[in-house]
């Protein structure tokens, strides 16, 4: 059963999600051009990234009260 995310989720779950599906996408892409398989792709993100790239959407998008002061803290 799923449930639905939050608004101060979104951003996470977006910055763990993409580069995994742009990672795939890629992979596709070049076993398509080769005329093979493509193989499964097993992407390791580090939390650093995972934390830096939630900060960015939570500015970008604004999805909840408390990323409006994210980047205005520090100038």
């Amino acid at each position: 059963m799923s449930r639905r995310l939050e608004p101060a989720e979104v951003p996470i779950y977006t910055a763990i999600e993409l580069p995994k599906a742009l990672d795939t996408a890629d992979a596709l892409g070049e076993a398509g051009l080769a005329g093979r398989k493509a193989a499964p792709t097993n992407i390791a993100l580090s939390d650093l990234k995972i934390a830096f790239a939630t900060t960015i959407l939570r500015c970008e998008g604004r999805p909840d009260r408390e990323s409006r002061h994210i980047g205005r803290a520090r100038g």
